[in-house]
């Protein structure tokens, strides 16, 4: 993505797994190299049209309202440029546009095709107008097993056509579930991208030794002290890290494991 490219990445698992501490741990680290890095997901049984999509573009939006002046006026030129009269239509459903762009008249009434027939194209403008070669884009679009189709196909639409600056999109995914939901391969079909558009890297339960460094992290005492306790966690709840620690903290309760001066004993 710093050299221009469209990169789409999905990261699928099952809760708990470690999908969105993953992403979130590798934001810093972008946004030190001078990446615009925002968030959105949907929400089971709550999900509106395009929901996380919106709110990822609306969290970039909010992060350039803190530029400085110079900044944002390069941006209102770039919108224009892209955007043009689109703004109207966008600020409807992106609050914080307007903010930045000024009041605008509302827009034409159209019919509901055509309306997003042009909300597409006003997404591709606007984020080519967001993006800067110096300041490529990051959205991570979580829980995308509740998205519905037209989210994910304007998004395969968007990295299969976009020609701006660098734009990298990681999508998360739950599997697993017991709820009605997409899983990767179906979500894989919705985005409608040829199989070497989308990198898909799946996250699997940590192994046995790896269980054995999380315990003894969590209890900061060493591997070899902590061996017959991991060895027993991991028994009873195999390798996902969320239930690791939450066993941890059950144990705790009962009084199985408790704290005595600096260090922690068990039974």
């Amino acid at each position: 993505a710093q050299r221009g490219d469209v990169v789409l990445a999905l990261v699928s698992g099952p809760a708990g797994i470690g999908k969105t501490r993953l992403v979130e741990s590798l934001v810093d680290p972008m946004q030190a190299e001078g990446a615009r890095v925002s968030r959105g997901s949907w929400v089971r049984q709550r999900t509106g049209p395009f929901e996380g999509l919106l709110a990822a573009l609306d969290g970039i939006i909010h992060q350039l309202l803190t530029e400085p002046p110079s900044t944002k006026r390069a941006l209102r030129r770039r919108l224009e440029e892209e955007v043009g009269e689109g703004v109207s239509l966008l600020a409807g459903l992106l609050p914080e546009l307007e903010l930045l762009c000024g009041p605008r008249p509302p827009p034409a009434a159209m019919g509901p095709q055509e309306a997003q027939q042009r909300f597409q194209l006003l997404v591709h403008r606007l984020v080519s107008a967001l993006a800067t070669q110096a300041d490529p884009l990051v959205l991570f679009l979580d829980d995308v097993q509740w998205a519905e189709s037209s989210s994910l196909r304007l998004i395969g639409q968007l990295c299969a056509s976009y020609r701006g600056p660098g734009l990298l999109v990681v999508l998360g995914c739950r599997t697993g579930h017991d709820e009605q939901g997409l899983e990767p391969a179906a979500i894989r079909g919705a985005l409608g991208l040829a199989a070497d558009r989308a990198r898909h890297l799946v996250l699997g339960p940590l192994a046995r030794e790896e269980i054995g460094t999380l315990v003894a992290e969590l209890l900061g005492c060493s591997v070899e002290r902590t061996a017959p306790l991991a060895a027993m966690v991991h028994e009873l709840v195999g390798g996902n890290p969320w239930s690791v620690q939450r066993l941890l903290v059950k144990l705790n309760a009962f009084g199985a494991l408790r704290s005595e001066g600096e260090s922690w004993v068990w039974e």
